[in-house]
């Protein structure tokens, strides 16, 4: 998700009325002011049985969205913070220790063999991704080897 689209949905849950908000008869769901943001009756479409669990998941929404976006900003700024850590630690790239994550054949020589500290502003980028790249796959591989323990 990238921070645009973060960024619209930040945008529509603060426009949406004040929470929080509460389930009512019949799957409805009313804000704390009384308003009613979705009113469901006994002959609406839907049975009870089925407005109530999407009732409560709307409820749930609008108390949870805006924590979750600042959460997930949070963790971006936390990774990018140990990436830049990493990236300062090295003099390689995981495709020079052997690992293939890098956009550009060897991020090293492409960088005209220079630290990390020392590169410019495209080749700090590049590098930055390819470690991006490299972590990814790390956790792809530690979700596998969870599964397949389980």
């Amino acid at each position: 998700m990238t921070e645009n689209e973060l960024n619209e949905i930040e945008v529509w849950a603060n426009a949406a009325t004040p929470g929080p908000w509460k389930t009512g008869l019949y799957g409805s769901v009313t804000a704390n002011n009384g308003f009613k943001i979705l009113n469901t009756n006994y002959s609406s479409y839907n049975s009870h049985e089925e407005n109530c669990p999407n009732a409560k998941f709307i409820v749930c929404a609008r108390e949870n969205i805006l924590p979750l976006i600042a959460e997930v900003r949070q963790l971006r700024a936390e990774r990018d913070v140990l990436i830049h850590y990493i990236i300062n630690q090295h003099d390689d790239c995981p495709r020079c220790m052997g690992e293939d994550y890098c956009q550009k054949p060897d991020t090293r020589n492409y960088c005209d063999g220079g630290f990390y500290k020392d590169l410019d502003e495209e080749c700090y980028e590049e590098s930055f991704n390819c470690w991006l790249e490299w972590a990814r796959h790390e956790v792809e591989k530690a979700k596998e080897t969870d599964e397949s323990e389980a």
